[in-house]
């Protein structure tokens, strides 16, 4: 008896340990609300004369939101 209980104490903190260490929280992933705090991704003036500036927008990429920044172009 003196031997099996010590025994059987070992047993248990081992079992209890050991089921613990499957308790794993993983991080939030950070998420970015809105479009970005200041780009605005253009020089002094445009490349061409006539050209305007069309701004950024969030759009969807396979599935997954992203932010297309924006470009020169020509007047539409």
């Amino acid at each position: 008896m003196r031997v099996i209980r010590p025994l059987l104490l070992t047993l248990a903190a081992t079992a209890l340990m050991a089921s613990l260490t499957g308790c794993v929280v993983a991080p939030v992933q950070p998420y970015a609300y809105g479009p970005p705090v200041y780009d605005a991704g253009y020089a002094a003036g445009p490349p061409v004369v006539g050209y305007v500036w069309f701004n950024g927008f969030w759009g969807y990429d396979r599935g997954v939101r992203r932010w297309n920044g924006g470009h020169w172009g020509p007047r539409r």
